[in-house]
C-alpha cells in the first residue's frame, strides 16, 4: 500500500495541515494537498538522481511547495528557488518552508515571464494559475513578472516548469541556457484558440543531446471524436528531459 499523509487535516490558525513522515504539509485550502500528494510522494514525478549532496534546483510555479518538501528530505541539503505568484499559494509556500525549518530555499512571490514588469494573473487559488488569461478562472490581479535567465548563473540540477501555459513565455531563456541544465521537467499547455509550439521544445532537447519522456493527462479513446477541452485547453503533457551526458559523469 503507498504511504498517504495522515487523513485527518488539523487547523493552525489560518492553514490547514497534514503530518507526513517528519514533514508538515500546510495549506490555505486543503484541495492543494488533495491534488498534489500522490504525484509528489507516491508517484515521485520529481525525482531525480543527482551527483551531489547539495543539488540546485529551480521550482517555476512551486504553488503550495509540496515539490519543495519532497526535494528537502531526498536532498536535505538542497538549493531551491522557488517561484509562486498566487497570493494565497505563496502564503502557503513560506509557511511550508518556515514551518519545517527549511535551510537554502529562497521563494519568490513573481511569476516568470519574457519581461520583468507587471502582468495580468488569472489564478482559482488553489492549484492552477496562470499569465495566460486565456485559463479564465475565477481571480484575476496584476503580479510582478521575472526573467528565467536571471536566475540560470549556475548549473542546475533540476528545473521544474509547471506554469500553466506560460511556458511559451521563457522558451527562449530555456533555449539560451540549456547547456546549464541537467534535468528539466515540463508541464506543457495546449489552448484551443492558439498554435501548438510543443515541438520547439522536443526539437530543442533533440538537437542538445536531452533524451525525453512524455505522458499524457487528457486520456480519451479518440481525440478525434472525443476531444476533451478544459480551462479552453485540449492538451496537457507532462515532459520529463534528461541530458544524456550526465550519464556518463
Amino acid at each position: 500500500m503507498k504511504n498517504q499523509p495522515k487523513d485527518d487535516f488539523k487547523l493552525s490558525g489560518d492553514f490547514y495541515y497534514k503530518d507526513f513522515e517528519g514533514l508538515k504539509i500546510y495549506s490555505h485550502n486543503r484541495a492543494c494537498i488533495e491534488r498534489a500528494f500522490t504525484q509528489i510522494f507516491n508517484r515521485h514525478v520529481y525525482n531525480f538522481n543527482s551527483k551531489t549532496e547539495e543539488p540546485f534546483i529551480i521550482d517555476a510555479g512551486a504553488n503550495i511547495g509540496m515539490a519543495v518538501l519532497y526535494w528537502k528530505k531526498r536532498y536535505p541539503k538542497a538549493k531551491i528557488i522557488a517561484f509562486e505568484p498566487s497570493r494565497e499559494a505563496y502564503k502557503s509556500l513560506v509557511k511550508n518552508v518556515e514551518a519545517n525549518n527549511l535551510k537554502d530555499v529562497i521563494c519568490i512571490d513573481k511569476a516568470l515571464s519574457n519581461t520583468n514588469g507587471t502582468q495580468k494573473f488569472t489564478t482559482n487559488e488553489v492549484i492552477s494559475g496562470s499569465l495566460i488569461l486565456e485559463k479564465d478562472l475565477a481571480n484575476n490581479y496584476d503580479v510582478e513578472t521575472t526573467t528565467l535567465s536571471e536566475y540560470l548563473k549556475d548549473e542546475v540540477d533540476f528545473l521544474k516548469i509547471d506554469i500553466e501555459g506560460a511556458e511559451k513565455l521563457i522558451y527562449d531563456d530555456v533555449k539560451t541556457n540549456l547547456h546549464k541544465l541537467n534535468h528539466v521537467f515540463l508541464e506543457y499547455h495546449s489552448f484551443i484558440n492558439e498554435n501548438q509550439y510543443l515541438s520547439k521544445f522536443l526539437d530543442l532537447f533533440e538537437k542538445n543531446n536531452f533524451r525525453y519522456f512524455i505522458e499524457g493527462e487528457y486520456n480519451k479513446t479518440n481525440h478525434f471524436v472525443e476531444p476533451k477541452v478544459s480551462l479552453n485547453q485540449d492538451m496537457q503533457l507532462n515532459v520529463w528531459a534528461k541530458k544524456a551526458s550526465i550519464d556518463d559523469e
